[in-house]
């Protein structure tokens, strides 16, 4: 009698200890499933922050290319009338404009900073080294492609005393006016510096080019990645 007792005393023990482990075991279950709903949450977040981060300095990219491939025209179009002085006076002063505008990019990378920040890594490990890479380089790349173009013009506007001292008006991106167009020594150093900056010119919208080529990819991806971390939802 005692013996049995005892046993069922055991058996009550065992299933009580059996059932604060299954207790905590759920516990930890749920709190896992909560933290792992919460970080999924923050990535969906901060993914959406990038794609809209993406979108914006794609904006800032087909501004900079539309300026670019109006000066390259501009300035063959220049390259091509200077030997034979011909061309029409109003065309050649908006020539003279787009040719001497440049452009600033401005990265636009609040949300890879935030990712940074907040110490969270993408899950997709592919597509965080493309993050990274995007943000980290090519945009500081691209910083440096546009201001060659930057330092090319000021150089010719502040430095360049045959250019500078016939320029007598200068609206930018609208209008340039020059004291003497058709003036032999102006238009030799023109031409020279139209030569130079054609090929400084290709060289950044190329480069330009190519990180618009990355900038749609890469928004691609994020866009790819959120919909199926949503799908998890």
């Amino acid at each position: 009698m005692a013996q049995n007792k005892i046993i069922n005393y055991f058996k009550y023990a065992i299933g009580e200890i059996l059932l604060v482990v299954i207790g905590i075991l759920i516990a930890f279950q749920v709190n896992e499933w909560g933290q792992n709903k919460k970080n999924l949450d923050t990535e969906i977040s901060l993914l959406q922050e990038i794609s809209s981060n993406l979108k914006e300095d794609s904006i800032q990219i087909e501004d900079i290319l539309d300026q670019r491939m109006m000066a390259t025209h501009s300035v063959s179009r220049m390259l091509a009338g200077i030997p034979h002085r011909n061309f029409d006076r109003d065309t050649f002063r908006k020539d003279l404009s787009r040719f001497l505008t440049w452009d600033r990019y401005y990265p636009i990378n609040n949300a890879h900073e935030m990712l940074k920040s907040s110490g969270l890594r993408v899950s997709n490990r592919s597509l965080g080294s493309k993050i990274s890479r995007y943000f980290d380089f090519l945009q500081q790349q691209q910083v440096l492609v546009t201001k060659d173009i930057e330092i090319a013009v000021n150089e010719i506007l502040f430095h360049k005393d045959i250019m500078s001292k016939q320029i007598i008006y200068f609206d930018w991106r609208k209008d340039v006016q020059v004291a003497n167009a058709y003036d032999p020594v102006f238009l030799r150093e023109l031409n020279y510096q139209l030569t130079l900056f054609r090929d400084n010119n290709h060289g950044t919208t190329r480069s330009t080019v190519e990180f618009r080529t990355a900038n749609y990819d890469l928004l691609q991806d994020v866009r790819t990645e959120l919909e199926k971390l949503k799908s998890k939802l």
